[in-house]
């Protein structure tokens, strides 16, 4: 179970990463970001970026409906170099995420023999 809980870890840190991102983003991110084809694509037409910026609730039925897994891999690759570490702080700090985390997978996976690690 060790190996599920440090996957699932994983990736509620890098997920919490692009949020951060999203809600923090600078002008500097935001010309790194724009690099990627896609997402200054998305910034112009889908998102109005120029006047209106970027909010949660535009990104994520983008980054669901438009983006490709290669948008997707330099978006999160970025939001981990950027907020990565505060990510993994963040969840570290988080009450007994780590048995939160295995109670749930026990719960919907209850004859899995390796949860019982």
């Amino acid at each position: 179970m060790n190996k599920l809980v440090s996957s699932y870890r994983l990736e509620l840190t890098t997920i919490n990463a692009l949020n951060l991102l999203i809600h923090n983003y600078s002008q500097d991110d935001l010309a790194y970001l724009r690099q990627n084809r896609s997402f200054d694509y998305a910034w112009q037409y889908y998102w109005d970026g120029e006047r209106e910026g970027l909010t949660p609730e535009k990104f994520w039925p983008t980054w669901i409906e438009k983006f490709d897994y290669e948008t997707q891999a330099y978006l999160l690759d970025y939001a981990m170099q950027r907020y990565g570490e505060e990510a993994y702080r963040n969840l570290d700090g988080a009450a007994n995420w780590k048995k939160r985390l295995s109670d749930l997978l026990k719960e919907q996976h209850p004859d899995d023999p390796n949860l019982n690690d």
